[in-house]
């Protein structure tokens, strides 16, 4: 979580007095007066550079009975939105690390198992929904700005040398436009929702 999305999110939350914001690295965060008993991560956690440091750590942190919920993307290939993309970016000399931070790091539920230190009963349930890049009469240049900022053309756009960058764009004007359909920018999108309980003996 970034200062200005902490910001933002205490100017929305004005006058609600039982609601605070923190900015804190998961690996190491702790508040002695507050244990909390519900963790909620909504596609964060698989940017955790030290996964199972941030989990053991935030168990520690939490109260005995304390349940964790948190959503990740599933493969590239079940998510419209990245796949579509695909052909925009240049294929790696090397094939990439699936588990490097970032997207689709949480994509395996074997390797998201392995990362949960300190957490058990974990569950995977598997959730299909629509992602919105653009709504409204602007739809198409809201999704522009969203995917130069995140995601495959994103990334692509970065390390693209400059005078391939108008031809990467232009590619990505093409995918925005094929998915624009009744005032949205809309892709197939694909996540698991995973459930766990702090681990028993792992009272911090």
């Amino acid at each position: 979580m970034s200062a200005d999305l902490v910001a933002a999110a205490q100017r929305r939350a004005a006058g609600l007095g039982q609601v605070r914001f923190e900015l804190g690295d998961a690996g190491a965060w702790a508040d002695p007066a507050y244990r909390p008993d519900l963790l909620v991560s909504r596609h964060g956690v698989m940017f955790f550079a030290d996964p199972p440091a941030a989990f053991r750590n935030l168990a520690a942190a939490a109260a005995p009975d304390a349940r964790l919920v948190f959503s990740c993307f599933r493969h590239p290939a079940e998510n419209g939105w990245a796949s579509a993309m695909a052909g925009l970016v240049p294929k790696p000399a090397s094939p990439p690390d699936p588990h490097a931070p970032g997207p689709f790091a949480f994509a395996d539920p074997d390797h998201v198992r392995a990362m949960l230190a300190g957490w058990q009963d974990v569950t995977f349930q598997p959730h299909d929904f629509h992602y919105i890049a653009g709504e409204g009469d602007d739809a198409q240049d809201q999704a522009l700005a969203l995917f130069r900022r995140i995601g495959p053309a994103a990334s692509a756009l970065r390390q693209a040398a400059e005078a391939a960058r108008p031809g990467i764009e232009q590619g990505l004007r093409a995918v925005i436009a094929a998915h624009h359909r009744d005032g949205q920018v809309s892709f197939p999108a694909a996540a698991w929702i995973v459930t766990a309980t702090k681990a028993l003996g792992d009272h911090g």
